[in-house]
């Protein structure tokens, strides 16, 4: 009988070719199979790559658009407070101006000598060279300018408030 040993001794070359040749082409199919798939890894990265910067540009398209619309309507608003600034220093000016009229016509009024009547109002008779006391100015002309100052001290405190930068 033949024994395991003597078998092994006739074929063991011809078994260790067989598992050599075995393994080289297991190895070549898992060496084809990894290049494959690395192939397919680095496309897919182009790819990424490729859509990351197209995406990157893209958004800065759109922020440098919203910047844009941003900066227009920055620029809109400003227009208007610069307008409405000067609108109001403009009124003011012309507050001011008509105000010093209305203060003038007050001292005027009030400095303004008028003749006294034969018989004053304590009914003692007047002399004949006596001009008259200090004339008073009418009741209206004083709230005119009462209510002139009001409105100047109303509008510097506005303007303080909103217009002038601390």
């Amino acid at each position: 009988m033949i024994t395991i040993q003597a078998m092994l001794a006739k074929y063991a070359m011809q078994i260790i070719g067989g598992i050599l040749a075995v393994a080289v082409v297991i190895g070549g199919y898992y060496y084809w199979k990894h290049s494959v798939a690395s192939e397919a890894i680095a496309e897919r990265d182009a790819q990424w790559q490729e859509r990351d910067r197209k995406d990157v540009q893209h958004a800065a398209e759109i922020m440098a658009a919203e910047n844009a619309k941003i900066e227009i309507i920055k620029q809109h608003y400003q227009d208007q407070y610069n307008s409405g600034k000067e609108k109001l220093h403009e009124y003011i000016e012309t507050l001011t101006a008509a105000n010093a009229s209305a203060n003038a016509n007050v001292i005027r009024l009030r400095n303004a000598k008028t003749p006294r009547a034969a018989s004053c109002e304590n009914g003692m008779p007047t002399s004949s060279n006596d001009t008259g006391g200090t004339g008073r100015a009418s009741d209206g002309d004083i709230q005119t300018a009462i209510s002139l100052k009001a409105v100047e001290i109303i509008i510097e405190d506005y303007v303080k408030k909103y217009f002038v930068v601390q």
